[in-house]
């Protein structure tokens, strides 16, 4: 049986999706519709992407109605679906990414991160569902930029929104250290041969 972990560690699996309001040091003043274009122009490149250069079958949910959230309805509740259901020899398994434009910088280190509230979502999805639900960060423009992978789980921290006067300012969210991320791109030149590891399972 193929591991899933080592597939996506093997095939470069990955979804452009911008989270705004994600991490404080991300805020741009854009407009809804500009927010839910420059989303939905990454999942589209990504998507073609997978298809063509990794053989991944996916269903993206970008295809239905962009103002409206897409969801996995369960028998107690209803959770939102990451952005890929990703098809390949015979795994399935959900992809989630933030695209970034910078990083945190918190006690003389990297960070990069998501609303807690999303976070716990991926979660539940993964124990409803029984498959597995990797976040990856595209981050631009600020060095080191490039394509970042990581579990759910393997998160440093969670900051609950409160300011140094115990104020709540904003919402929870969850950061990962950098130097806990791997790089998609130097997976890249692993492919070949994964793939033609994956024909004798």
């Amino acid at each position: 049986m193929l591991d899933l972990e080592a597939l996506v560690d093997s095939w470069i699996i990955f979804l452009v999706r911008n989270d705004k309001g994600g991490v404080i040091a991300d805020q741009t003043q854009i407009s809804f519709n500009e927010f839910l274009k420059f989303g939905q122009e990454g999942e589209e490149i990504v998507a073609s992407y997978l298809m063509s250069e990794c053989g991944v079958s996916i269903l993206p949910l970008y295809q239905f109605d962009p103002n409206s959230m897409p969801i996995i309805l369960t028998k107690n509740k209803k959770l939102i679906a990451p952005d890929l259901t990703c098809f390949n020899c015979g795994n399935v398994f959900f992809v989630e990414v933030k695209r970034k434009r910078k990083w945190v910088r918190y006690e003389g280190e990297l960070e990069t991160g998501f609303d807690y509230k999303h976070l716990k979502n991926y979660l539940e999805v993964e124990e409803e569902t029984g498959l597995k639900v990797f976040v990856v960060f595209n981050h631009e423009n600020e060095r080191p930029t490039g394509l970042f992978y990581t579990e759910l789980l393997n998160y440093d921290r969670i900051w609950d929104g409160k300011n140094k006067y115990g104020e709540k300012k904003y919402k929870s969210l969850c950061f990962y250290n950098y130097q806990k991320l791997k790089q998609l791109n130097q997976l890249t030149y692993q492919k070949k041969a994964y793939a033609s590891s994956l024909s004798e399972v």
